[in-house]
């Protein structure tokens, strides 16, 4: 597609001098009118709405210039790349209106404005218009665009009844329309007719067949009415219509995306009893359904909640029902390749995904070396899931490489909003913050306008590195596009902190506690149409406007939450202010929020680095009050804090629990692999056994791990050199330090080398430390 419209470029009508024009006219006259028609079945692909429209325009300019006249094309192109706009249905109207005045519609005509309604209004507002213009005939070029508020219609007995378009009216309407003015777009691209007496009087009716019924039916299937598709489906019939196969398609997409995976076979199975042989779409559709349910099982297997339950026969039937539907894709898949039909980029990009999801990064590389070796074109979307995979895994360069090869414009893939996207984000995720804003600045100079979510990304960049400065530069931007909504607050809020500036991050907390309070304001003045409700109506619109928001309806609540009071809490738990944390907590049970496991999760972990063992237990006395499942994040300061105060008999009890909160749940610390998880409650009183002298209790940390088949990592021979070292047991240091060079379950790192250095240096033994730096 990209190479067609290069070439065209090269042959289309230029700026510069006379020849240069001339020449380009001449290539394009030799062009026949058939291929030019093919052109704008191109142009009409792009998927970006604006460039689809400007280079449709284009084509029709160059058209009109060299004096060929492409006629109900050019309207139909144009209503194409208008109809996904904002505001479709009446610009895509008023086209129609203006082919009336020069040319005879046909049925796409009609069942291109039907499209633009359901795409910018819905479903019902299309079925009404359709009602309307099943009883009007050719005067629905000029009623007026219904509202969505329609009511379900019954088209079966008015299309049964009903003849539409004569040839009086026809007639009437031209003879009306005489001197109807050409709107300005169309004027610029279309030439005008020359003789409108050359027209047809008469036009076959329009009446509603198999593509009429498609648009209608696909529209209820995107708001989530299938009910209603199905019905239209059997009034298609009713009036001897025949479905096709994009018919069965509609039907299939919308049961897999209302999620009824039993109604999806159905139609499948009645599909191929009729007939109809499933093609490519259809199968894609399918394994892009069970894919997506796999992946929405699997949001809930790695749910907060469901890794807090005890319910693992809850846990074992998600991780089956989760193997299930991808068995069920692959089912499809290899369904698909038996008959004959070669998967399409889409099927690579969904299995991409999954695949991605589940971090196996590895078979999204394969996927794609597939894809290239057999010669599949594949857009920008591929290159995106395959960038993202490569900023998860680490692999910076490689996600790079893709990227410049983007912006190098190299086989037709520019960036795309959602290229530069991944791009910040995984910069962001790998710490590089200044590639990042090189990266939001050549969005910037691409003339690709950044979205609500790639500011967030951005603003929480900055942020969690305490760079305050540049996280407000960020939020300038924001809120000249976009209204600041409770997750911006709480991004700022966190930076604030992050910067140890609590004053700053309470000023930011009063400015959300005020424009909740504003929008409250709002919601609570009156009834709706009393003179004070229409005066806070106009004044919010004017602060919105203001503001210059786009997007982000004044609906969104901004009030603080349970994030903000915890951000704020974990905040004065950075600086070490016990007392401000604990009047964020009133403060929050004041405002009618209850705390979860992380505020006292928070609140313990301050306690445990006072070594209060009195307070660390009053505070998780109130938090299993509530209800609440402690985690590991919970067990590790209270461990940790009983065993530094040498309180070995609880610290051991706290162990056993958290072992068996990790045998249990698989839960894995966050930044942690799963074995230094495993071994971290060993660890913590291996570590506090040797900070109190108790090396031979040390020591049994390590033998209990390994009974418990649970692997050492690198600290934990580390801590076992350093306490015998400490001791100036260098036999023992030695002896640790040669077990765990022939562990070949750890890598040795510079820390392990140097804690036999430290030994030797307690003993005096410079020679021995010298030659262990070697």
């Amino acid at each position: 597609m990209t190479d067609i419209w290069r070439i065209y470029i090269l042959i289309s009508p230029k700026t510069g001098g006379e020849k240069t024009k001339s020449d380009s006219r001449r290539m394009l006259l030799d062009v026949p009118k058939s291929l030019l028609i093919t052109l704008l079945n191109v142009v009409k692909r792009f998927r970006n709405i604006e460039q689809r429209l400007e280079r449709t325009k284009k084509v029709l300019r160059d058209f009109r210039e060299i004096g060929v006249d492409v006629g109900i094309h050019g309207f139909h192109a144009l209503m194409l790349a208008e109809r996904d706009r904002a505001g479709a249905a009446e610009r895509v109207k008023l086209l129609l209106d203006e082919m009336l005045s020069v040319t005879t519609p046909v049925q796409q005509s009609f069942d291109l404005l039907l499209d633009a309604i359901s795409r910018d209004l819905g479903p019902w507002a299309a079925e009404k218009w359709l009602e309307s213009a099943l009883k009007n005939g050719v005067e629905l070029a000029k009623q007026e665009v219904l509202s969505e508020n329609s009511l379900p219609v019954d088209l079966t007995q008015k299309l049964k009844e009903i003849s539409i378009i004569s040839s009086e009216k026809r007639e009437t309407y031209i003879k009306d329309n005489s001197n109807t003015t050409i709107s300005k777009d169309f004027k610029e691209v279309h030439c005008e007719p020359k003789d409108t007496s050359r027209m047809k009087s008469s036009i076959s009716q329009y009446f509603p067949g198999t593509v009429t019924f498609n648009i209608l039916m696909k529209s209820h299937c995107d708001h989530g009415s299938i009910k209603r598709a199905k019905e239209l489906f059997n009034q298609m019939r009713d009036i001897g219509l025949v479905p096709n196969i994009h018919t069965w398609s509609i039907l299939i997409d919308g049961s897999a995306v209302s999620g009824d995976m039993e109604g999806m076979m159905e139609c499948f199975r009645q599909m191929q009893d009729e007939g109809y042989q499933p093609n490519q779409i259809i199968y894609e559709t399918m394994i892009y359904a069970y894919l997506n349910r796999a992946l929405e099982i699997l949001d809930v297997i790695e749910s907060d909640e469901l890794a807090n339950s005890e319910n693992n026969t809850k846990l074992n039937f998600r991780q089956k029902s989760f193997l299930g539907r991808l068995g069920e894709a692959l089912e499809i898949y290899n369904l698909m390749q038996s008959k004959g039909i070669k998967p399409g980029v889409f099927s690579y990009s969904i299995f991409m995904m999954a695949f991605l999801r589940q971090s196996d990064y590895d078979r999204v590389e394969t996927l794609f070396n597939d894809l290239t070796s057999k010669n599949i074109s594949y857009d920008n979307s591929i290159l995106n899931i395959l960038m993202r995979s490569r900023f998860q895994a680490g692999n910076k360069a490689g996600a790079m490489e893709i990227f410049s090869h983007m912006l190098a414009d190299k086989g037709g893939y520019e960036p795309d909003l959602f290229s530069f996207a991944i791009c910040i984000e995984g910069h962001i995720r790998l710490g590089n913050l200044s590639e990042a804003l090189r990266i939001f600045s050549l969005m910037k100079e691409s003339n690709v306008e950044p979205e609500f979510v790639t500011l967030n990304i951005l603003l929480h960049g900055f942020c969690s590195k305490g760079d305050i400065e540049k996280a407000k530069e960020v939020w300038l931007d924001l809120e000249k596009s976009f209204s600041p909504t409770v997750i911006t607050y709480n991004t700022l809020i966190y930076g604030y902190a992050m910067a140890r500036d609590m004053k700053g991050a309470r000023k930011v907390f009063d400015q959300m506690s005020s424009e909740a309070s504003w929008e409250k304001h709002v919601e609570r003045a009156g009834d709706r149409g009393s003179i004070e409700w229409k005066n806070l109506q106009i004044q919010k619109t004017q602060r919105r406007n203001q503001q210059m928001i786009r997007c982000h309806s004044s609906k969104t609540s901004i009030e603080p939450n349970l994030e903000t009071y915890n951000t704020l809490i974990a905040g004065f738990g950075r600086i070490h202010d016990f007392a401000g944390m604990e009047r964020w907590y009133a403060a929050m049970i004041d405002a009618g929020i209850e705390p979860d496991v992380v505020t006292f999760n928070l609140l313990i972990h301050a306690k445990g680095r006072t070594v209060d063992t009195e307070g660390i237990s009053n505070i998780f006395q109130l938090m299993m009050a509530k209800n609440l499942r402690p985690n590991l994040s919970t067990f590790i300061p209270l461990m940790r804090c009983f065993a530094q105060a040498g309180d070995f008999g609880k610290a051991e009890m706290i162990q056993k629990a958290m072992i068996e909160t990790i045998k249990s749940k698989k839960e894995v610390i966050k930044s942690r692999s799963s074995t230094d998880t495993a071994i971290l409650p060993y660890n913590i009183l291996l570590l506090a056994f040797s900070a109190k002298g108790k090396i031979d209790s040390a020591e049994q940390q390590f033998f209990k791990a390994n009974e418990n088949g649970v692997a050492p990592n690198v600290r934990t021979y580390d801590m076992l050199i350093r306490a015998f070292g400490k001791l100036g047991d260098i036999e023992n240091a030695k002896k640790w330090f040669n077990l765990a060079l022939a562990d070949k379950r750890i890598k040795p790192d510079r820390l392990l080398f140097k804690s036999l250095i430290f030994a030797f240096e307690k003993v005096s033994n410079v020679q021995a430390a010298e030659n262990t730096m070697v």
